[in-house]
């Protein structure tokens, strides 16, 4: 592959269009596991390769899957955050379920996201192998549970269950942390 990099230096397209050739499909995943609507998930990539656009330079990514996942779940996240309705969809979904783990709506005047994101990586990287496969897949990537089921080769029920006690673990992890849950 070219170096996508130097060519969005030089302000070169076709830059754009090698990544959307090569991770278009995977960040469009993303996209619809969150969102699960196809105008604004065409609304949310056009957005995320204009992100792309905008923050290279100065930004040089290493691992485009992982830039570009994270950014595709970003875009995700301040559409459905804009949307604010009660829709019941898989985003509404996904941070309902981790709602009831995560601080209480005031912890982003009492710590930086930053600390929060330390908190989730330190928690992450404690889990076993499968449990952190299962975790990312459901709140990072934002698959359906028969989808992880079927990944993991196991049954739907033993996906809700290990989700919920990884909830609880994440819950108990923050409190001892100090955060009111």
């Amino acid at each position: 592959m070219p170096d996508i990099i130097e060519m969005l230096c030089r302000r070169q397209e076709e830059a754009l269009e090698l990544l959307k050739e090569r991770y278009g499909p995977y960040c469009r995943r993303i996209l619809w596991n969150l969102l699960q609507e196809e105008g604004p998930v065409e609304e949310a990539a056009n957005d995320l390769w204009l992100h792309v656009w905008n923050s290279i330079p100065p930004g040089q990514p290493k691992d485009w899957r992982l830039y570009l996942g994270r950014a595709a779940r970003n875009i995700a996240i301040d559409h459905l955050r804009r949307e604010n309705a009660a829709r019941r969809g898989g985003g509404a979904i996904l941070m309902g379920e981790l709602s009831e783990c995560l601080p209480d709506e005031g912890w982003e005047d009492r710590m930086e996201a930053r600390e929060l994101r330390e908190l989730l990586e330190q928690f992450v990287r404690g889990l076993k192998d499968e449990e952190r496969r299962v975790f990312l897949l459901r709140y990072y990537r934002g698959e359906t549970i028969p989808v992880i089921a079927s990944t993991q080769k196991c049954s739907v029920s033993r996906v809700t269950s290990m989700l919920h006690r990884l909830r609880k673990r994440l819950k108990q992890h923050l409190e001892q942390e100090g955060y009111r849950i």
